[in-house]
């Protein structure tokens, strides 16, 4: 997480030992993920928490940036196959290989604000496009998955 009051800027991270974590923004193969979490410079897979502590986020100003970055396996497929015997010539006519990593990154917005966006109140009339004084019709009941992810957040932040 990262944000500035203006004066200064403030960056925090969930390791345990001084890394910013530059250079964990490109793929990291899985051997060095691996020790990366055995060095405590990232989060094990196990970790299902992360606490920003609330200093952080007040000295981060009002719109802190929040990061996530997980990193999963790589997946190497071959046509055709490579043989079980590795006596056997293998003449692959392709070859591919999947690396997985996942980011996310948000704008939290200030305290008051939340990060929400506005709620939306008015409903485009299905005459030209003019604006309609009529609240939008709700969803259907059901997971928000906005709100879920906006609980989430407010949770790692404690507020």
């Amino acid at each position: 997480m990262f944000g500035s009051d203006g004066t200064d800027t403030v960056m925090w991270t969930s390791s345990e030992v001084q890394e910013m974590g530059g250079r964990l923004m490109n793929f990291v193969p899985p051997a060095e993920v691996a020790r990366l979490i055995r060095e405590k410079v990232v989060l094990a897979p196990s970790v299902t928490k992360c606490t920003v502590p609330v200093e952080v986020v007040k000295r981060a100003g009002g719109t802190p940036f929040l990061n996530f970055i997980t990193y999963g396996p790589e997946a190497n497929f071959a046509q055709p196959p490579r043989p079980q015997d590795p006596r056997q010539p293998w003449a692959p006519l392709w070859t591919v290989k999947v690396r997985f990593k996942s980011t996310a990154s948000t704008l939290l917005g200030d305290a008051a604000g939340g990060g929400r966006r506005p709620a939306r109140t008015q409903a485009p009339s299905e005459a030209g496009g003019e604006q309609s004084a009529e609240p939008a019709q709700k969803p259907a009941a059901g997971p928000d998955p906005v709100k879920d992810g906006m609980d989430i957040l407010r949770g790692i932040f404690g507020r």
